[in-house]
């Protein structure tokens, strides 16, 4: 996505490995799922005008499930849907989807 993240910036969230990775449409906010149990959605620092730094993302919703994930989707129209959610799946078999 233009203007995201570029190689290199190191956005720390999982403790384990990370097995997914979702982005919104607008490219403002990314999802991220691990062996951790961990599903992490960082957001564009509003007054960051490059973001290709990990100062420049904001944690907005971090929620720990007990078993590893191995996969995230973040709804499209996360950054201007009042409820907007997330779906992800683990090795427990279990499909949770998540609302902020």
């Amino acid at each position: 996505i233009a203007g995201s993240a570029k190689p290199g910036v190191q956005m720390r969230a999982h403790a384990d490995a990370v097995r997914d990775i979702s982005w919104d449409g607008t490219g403002q906010f990314v999802a991220t799922c691990g062996d951790d149990g961990v599903v992490s959605i960082v957001g564009r620092s509003p007054g960051s005008v490059t973001w290709t730094t990990a100062e420049d993302w904001d944690g907005v919703d971090e929620q720990a499930y007990g078993c590893a994930l191995k996969c995230v989707r973040i709804d499209p129209k996360y950054a201007t849907r009042r409820e907007g959610y997330f779906l992800t799946g683990g090795t427990n078999g279990e499909l949770i989807r998540h609302f902020r």
